[in-house]
């Protein structure tokens, strides 16, 4: 999860990029109001949470730039809350970022570095969502965008100049990076490296009490772990749906209008014919006739094309003016005229001197108005039903726009109003994870998530040209820990879980220090009194952690980082229980004339070290221009934080 909102703050530019791509209205670096001279200090009730160089960070900035990178995380995970977000680290990682933006600047300044606005100008002209569908910056699209995400048009500059800093000052400390060639092989070596072991879980459930727990218990337990059983936010839309079928009275065509559009579409009823057409380039008329000369009976124009190294081309079926048009009016009349396989030309075209073969003749009869009726009945109930959905939806927009609540509209159309359940943004329901979202229901959910509680109603299409929707929201469930009564089975198995957790640990403790004692571990694991699963063999090769992108178990990366013979005590995740890991076994691995490996551990150290140089050197200007953090000012404002996730 950290890495998602990494990539956000250290995007070229900064949260522009999640603008673009996240739909996130949150600055990595703006400068704007942090670069205002620091007047108290922190120690004294300051509004500062950190200060960098004359620059200050206010705590109200930190927190709104938290809560904004907390946002965009969410609409990439629904379910995600702002405890668990900060309790992932998020708060740190955005202040240290934010701090790592303000250093840099204040560097710059130091050193009397500049930025130009025509660097800015290049900069910004290259963000896709400022350009056009020519690919060209468009100075309107600019500034719609901006005054729709309500960014000022100096925090953007300010934080497309501080990327370009970054740029010049910090990435150069990685370039031209070096491995020096006595790293290679012993790291190369280190990939090889196989390891063995054995891993015994202890899981919790083995552990559960027997005694139901007290309320006292179940309400402490549920108000310290109250992140575990948050629930994503959900939201109640209320939409009533307008049915084409409701208009059929009014879309259904009468005679008049029928026989008025057979006439005004008298070209395609009336009798038409398609031809088929082998085509023949040549670059002279001679050649043209030479050609001509070779075919007779025995001969088509493909086969004589062919003997002479030349290849024809099909046009068609195509009516006689789209032939006019493609090939040239010179052409268009005696290939009209000409008889099903028939030779016409040689004939001028734009192209050269051409020849043709018919090869094919469709000719359609012309069709009269009864013939026509249905395919016209249907043409014009469908404008028709577009023209009324259109006008009716004008007028309930109109109703809107002059005041008129979701139920004053309802009433005054006729409509039968729906209100859907509880729902999250994917359309599903919390109680019941398993039941598929209702497609139909999906423009109606995404408009309620667009909106805001008493916002006016919103007019959406359900199925285009057939069916709209008025939508209003209802009520929006905050993401968040739900009532302990709504849960309380779940809350009293956390517990029971937590429970037989602290059992477990004492267990595996025991287990770890006989181990470490000589005592076999099966032996150990018998002495332990209650049914476990038996230990399993673990084993890979360092190489392979980590592959493909995969996540490594905590136990295999623990077994690479272990003495042999020795035990470590794991901790599994959401109390399930704790595991003990023995090793076994080591196999040196010797990269000593494996080119391959040899040569991927030499690029890969590149890139780690080149990142290493740039990293210290943005410390070194951290340390260079100054950092003064005010600890309990970042501490309110994860308070206010967690505080204010509980009341959304």
């Amino acid at each position: 999860m950290l890495g998602f909102f990494r990539r956000i703050i250290r995007s070229r530019f900064g949260a522009i990029f999640a603008l673009l791509f996240l739909g996130a209205i949150a600055f990595a670096f703006v400068a704007g109001d942090l670069q205002k001279s620091a007047t108290s200090s922190l120690g004294q009730g300051s509004g500062d949470a950190v200060e960098v160089g004359d620059a200050s960070l206010p705590t109200t900035e930190v927190q709104s730039r938290v809560q904004r990178v907390f946002d965009a995380n969410r609409r990439e995970r629904a379910d995600l809350t702002i405890g668990q977000f900060l309790s992932a680290g998020g708060l740190t990682e955005v202040v240290g970022q934010l701090i790592d933006g303000l250093a840099l600047t204040e560097f710059a300044k130091q050193n009397d570095m500049r930025v130009s606005k025509k660097l800015v100008d290049a900069e910004i002209a290259a963000i896709p969502a400022f350009q056009d569908a020519t690919g060209k910056f468009s100075q309107q699209q600019f500034a719609d965008l901006l005054k729709r995400e309500r960014i000022l048009e100096k925090d953007l500059r300010d934080d497309v100049a501080g990327q370009i800093i970054q740029r010049q000052i910090v990435s150069p400390a990685g370039a031209g990076a070096k491995t020096p060639q006595g790293m290679i092989l012993p790291y190369a070596s280190m990939l090889l490296e196989k390891r063995a072991g054995t891993v015994a879980v202890l899981p919790s459930l083995a552990f559960l009490p027997k005694d139901k727990p007290s309320e006292t218990a179940i309400k402490a337990y549920y108000a310290a772990n109250a992140d575990r059983f948050s629930l994503p936010e959900q939201r109640r839309m209320r939409f009533a749906v307008i049915d084409a079928a409701r208009l059929a009275a009014s879309t259904t065509p009468n005679e008049v209008e029928v026989a008025q559009y057979f006439k005004g579409h008298a070209g395609k009823y009336a009798a038409s014919e398609t031809r088929t057409v082998r085509q023949l380039i040549l670059p002279s008329e001679s050649a043209a006739k030479a050609l001509v000369g070779k075919i007779g009976p025995s001969l088509t124009l493909d086969q004589a094309a062919r003997q002479a190294g030349l290849a024809t081309t099909t046009i068609g079926p195509v009516t006689r003016p789209a032939f006019g048009g493609q090939v040239g009016e010179a052409a268009m009349a005696p290939v009209f005229g000409a008889a099903k396989g028939a030779l016409v030309g040689p004939v001028r075209t734009g192209l050269g001197w051409a020849l043709f073969s018919v090869t094919d003749i469709t000719a359609t009869p012309a069709r009269t108005i009864e013939s026509a009726r249905p395919e016209i009945v249907k043409a014009l109930t469908e404008e028709k039903t577009k023209q009324a959905l259109t006008a009716l939806s004008d007028k309930i927009d109109g109703q809107i726009g002059d005041g008129a609540t979701f139920d004053e509209v309802v009433k005054s159309n006729g409509l039968t109003v729906t209100e859907t359940p509880a729902l999250t943004r994917e359309g599903r329901m919390v109680m019941a994870p398993d039941k598929a979202p209702d497609a139909a229901l999906a423009p109606v959910i995404a408009a309620g998530y667009t909106m805001d509680q008493g916002d006016d109603p919103q007019v959406v299409p359900l199925i285009p040209d057939q069916k709209l929707a008025l939508v209003s929201l209802a009520q929006i469930v905050p993401a968040g820990p739900p009532a302990l009564a709504q849960i309380r089975p779940a809350v009293e198995r956390g517990w029971a879980v937590q429970q037989g957790a602290t059992k477990a640990k004492a267990a595996a403790d025991a287990v770890r220090k006989k181990v470490a004692a000589g005592t076999p571990l099966a032996a150990a694991l018998a002495a332990v009194g209650v049914p476990l699963p038996p230990p399993e063999r673990i084993g890979a090769q360092r190489s392979q952690l980590g592959q493909q992108g995969q996540q490594v178990p905590e136990a295999m990366v623990a077994l690479f980082s272990m003495v042999k013979g020795k035990s470590r005590m794991l901790t599994l995740p959401q109390d399930q229980g704790f595991a003990i890991l023995h090793l076994d076994e080591i196999v040196p691995g010797n990269a000593a004339g494996n080119a391959q490996v040899l040569t991927a551990t030499g690029q890969g150290l590149v890139s780690v070290l080149a990142q290493e140089y740039s990293r210290q050197f943005q410390v070194a200007i951290r340390a260079a221009v100054g950092v003064k953090r005010n600890e309990a000012a970042l501490a309110r404002v994860e308070s206010d934080l967690r505080k204010g996730g509980d009341q959304q």
